[in-house]
């Protein structure tokens, strides 16, 4: 796994120390997150820091099952121990804290789905006829 954030150069590889430094550069930079992710780009963790605290989120395999904690106010050191958790079992672990579903999909998405869908229905209802 590999933690991605704007103020590397490139992805760095994932471990206790590698995130804890990332963790404590973060505040008071622009753009300050932090994204903890590995070969499905469909499942990863990511933090935001804000001067309330930080902001947990997390995919589990689709943008249809994205979460936010329910806390906009993670410490650190809170945040680092996730992030461990997360890495040490290969992004097949969900945090302890309560978390609510988040709609990341825009209505522009949605529509495009929506389109996409029906168009495969008309050309497989087509094509079935002949």
């Amino acid at each position: 796994m590999h933690l991605t954030t704007p103020h590397r150069p490139a992805p760095v590889p994932a471990t206790p120390a590698t995130i804890a430094d990332i963790l404590r550069d973060l505040p008071e930079r622009p753009d300050p997150f932090v994204i903890l992710g590995g070969s499905d780009e469909q499942r990863y963790m990511q933090t935001l820091w804000t001067p309330e605290g930080f902001i947990l989120e997390f995919q589990e395999g689709g943008i249809d099952r994205h979460y936010r904690c329910a806390r906009r106010d993670f410490t650190a050191d809170e945040v680092s121990l996730a992030l461990g958790q997360y890495l040490a079992w290969n992004g097949q672990w969900r945090p302890a804290f309560e978390a609510e579903k988040v709609e990341v999909r825009t209505g522009f998405y949605r529509f495009g789905h929506a389109l996409g869908y029906f168009v495969g229905r008309v050309r497989r209802l087509f094509s079935s006829t002949t």
